[in-house]
């Protein structure tokens, strides 16, 4: 932490993937009385890898470390699953395994290998995007009624799920 006037002040950067629940979490934080005289600022970046690290007090990123030098500590694991519009789903033939989503029309990051671990099995499928979209842009693309949105985070779409805008397909498969 740094000295800003009489509090101090801790900044984080993080994945803009990753941005909304770590603003979530610091509102939480906010509440309590531990973070009286705290600022927190949370800075997202979009690339990859920003290029300058120094200066934050926790750099979180998804995938492989930046560097050798820096300190690893994992936070956590990250839920992802297959979300889809209701009505969408209507449309389409039953999804009852994963193999089921090939030939559909897929909403995801990037085409390539995804392992689905479900629960005492795991499978490899392909997928082959019709829309190749970040997190954000799958969950919205969902919403719209697009296609299945392949390794969206749980924790991003639960308000959906709750409200009934967005439906989970094979419930007990997560994306690895």
């Amino acid at each position: 932490t740094s000295k800003k006037g009489v509090g101090t002040e801790l900044r984080l950067a993080v994945p803009a993937s990753l941005a909304e629940l770590f603003v979530q979490w610091t509102a939480r934080f906010g509440s309590l009385p531990a973070s009286q005289g705290l600022t927190v600022m949370v800075e997202q970046y979009a690339d990859p890898m920003p290029v300058d690290m120094i200066g934050y007090d926790l750099f979180v990123c998804e995938d492989v470390l930046p560097n050798a030098r820096v300190l690893a500590t994992a936070l956590g694991f990250v839920q992802r699953g297959i979300a889809v519009a209701p009505d969408f789903l209507k449309t389409q033939s039953a999804v009852r395994v994963p193999e089921d989503l090939q030939k559909r029309p897929i909403i995801a990051e990037r085409s390539g290998r995804t392992l689905m671990l479900g629960k005492d099995e795991s499978v490899a499928i392909w997928v082959e995007p019709t829309m190749c979209v970040n997190n954000a842009g799958a969950l919205a693309a969902a919403l719209a009624g697009a296609g299945y949105a392949v390794g969206v985070p749980l924790w991003q779409i639960s308000s959906h799920l709750k409200t009934g805008k967005l439906e989970l397909v094979l419930e007990i498969w997560r994306i690895a």
